[in-house]
């Protein structure tokens, strides 16, 4: 099993430590740990693939406005975007997953030229993109997935979308067919930083936190 899985960092934070940069008072201590929490939070993410239900009345949304700062383009802003998770249940696996995407220009495409650009936020149609094809490849956490608090219509588990695999040959959507792993890493600090409370997200890692010298 070892092969399905990609070995990189996802950027991720301990709820205190991205307070304390929205208030600019310990940048440099999130700039030095992040990375290691990351490394071992999400050092590994098992892929495989994953079916599209057929009715697409069996595919739910969840959404979640919220506020984020940082560096965008370049620029120093405050910003809403919003959390999407689209879940639905995998007679295969036996479990509700759930796909979390972000908007909020955070996966963009380019669009028009010379002095007239402007940005398009791929993540908009995501769900269209996901109404239409069969099946896709994605990421997921091991610890979350082996959890079974994880896996309910309440609680999906978490899967971060790879790459279609059938039913978008003919759609004309190419710029949806893959997530970036950069994009990807991005999502995943979103929702660790955003939309995993903060109970949960000391149960599933303060232990490791601790053991990596990244807690009080």
């Amino acid at each position: 099993m070892d092969s399905l899985f990609i070995r990189y960092s996802l950027c991720a934070c301990c709820r205190c430590t991205i307070a304390c940069l929205y208030y600019n008072e310990v940048y440099a201590w999130w700039q030095q740990s992040r990375h290691s929490l990351c490394r071992h939070v999400y050092k590994e993410l098992g892929h495989n693939r994953r079916e599209i239900p057929e009715n697409n009345h069996e595919i739910d949304t969840y959404d979640d406005v919220f506020t984020t700062s940082g560096w965008f383009m370049g620029v120093a802003q405050t910003r809403t975007a919003t959390y999407d998770l689209i879940y639905f249940y995998s007679p295969k696996y036996k479990k509700y997953l759930g796909v979390v995407t972000f908007t909020g220009g955070y996966n963009v495409a380019l669009r028009g030229s010379g002095e007239k650009t402007w940005y398009d936020d791929l993540e908009v149609l995501r769900i269209d993109f996901l109404y239409n094809i069969r099946s896709f490849s994605a990421y997921v956490n091991r610890q979350q997935w082996q959890d079974p608090a994880y896996g309910t219509r309440d609680n999906p588990v978490p899967i971060f979308f790879k790459r279609a695999l059938s039913g978008h040959e003919t759609l004309g959507m190419d710029e949806h067919v893959t997530i970036s792993p950069s994009v990807n890493k991005k999502f995943v600090e979103l929702y660790l930083a955003h939309e995993l409370p903060s109970k949960e997200f000391n149960r599933l890692y303060g232990a490791d936190m601790e053991r990596l010298g990244l807690k009080d």
